[in-house]
């Protein structure tokens, strides 16, 4: 440690940003922000290999944003806080504020949802309360697993079709749902 605590401060921080310099790390941490993974659930969902992904994970685990648990032969890994995926959410909307490929990729992306309606976590759920809607959670077994809505009657399918009788006559439907939290 240096006389100088406020390069001290910096350095640590510059630590965080060397975390985030891999386009392959920050995939990994949105992935953690969905739920708990193990080494070799994100190697499988990233496509990267299960030593690439452990050297990934040890360098984001050294910076503070993830933290590990040993369950038997494998290593789970999870966000070490709510203030990661703050920090997650801020890059991204410093990165579609002030670079114009982000801007634009994300824009080509959302165009692509049609007329789809972002709706707020809340009043998705005061609409689906009143009947207005019907949510069709689409997420991978893994999310799903991670939490759903709440007092929501659910129906576990292996395929859209399978599920479809439940739905009802004349209901608009979309290939996925999203909602943004306020």
């Amino acid at each position: 440690m240096s006389t100088n605590a406020k390069r001290d401060i910096f350095a640590n921080l510059a630590r965080i940003g060397t975390a985030l310099s891999s386009p392959t790390r920050i995939e990994f941490l949105e992935l953690l922000a969905q739920t708990e993974r193990s080494v070799e659930q994100l190697a499988t969902l990233t496509g990267a290999t299960v030593a690439n992904t452990s050297q990934h994970l040890q360098k984001l685990r050294q910076a503070g944003l993830i933290t590990g648990r040993k369950q038997g032969l494998y290593v789970f890994y999870r966000l070490a806080g709510d203030e990661v995926v703050g920090l997650l959410s801020a890059l991204g909307h410093v990165g579609e504020t002030y670079l114009a490929e982000v801007e634009r990729i994300v824009r080509l992306y959302l165009a692509q949802k049609d007329n789809l309606e972002p709706v707020p976590a809340r009043e998705l759920l005061a609409r689906a309360r009143r009947g207005l809607v019907t949510v069709l959670d689409v997420r991978p077994p893994e999310e799903y697993g991670a939490g759903h809505l709440p007092e929501r009657s659910t129906s576990r399918s292996t395929s859209l079709k399978s599920g479809s009788r439940s739905c009802p006559s004349g209901a608009r439907s979309s290939p996925t749902a999203a909602a943004h939290t306020a």
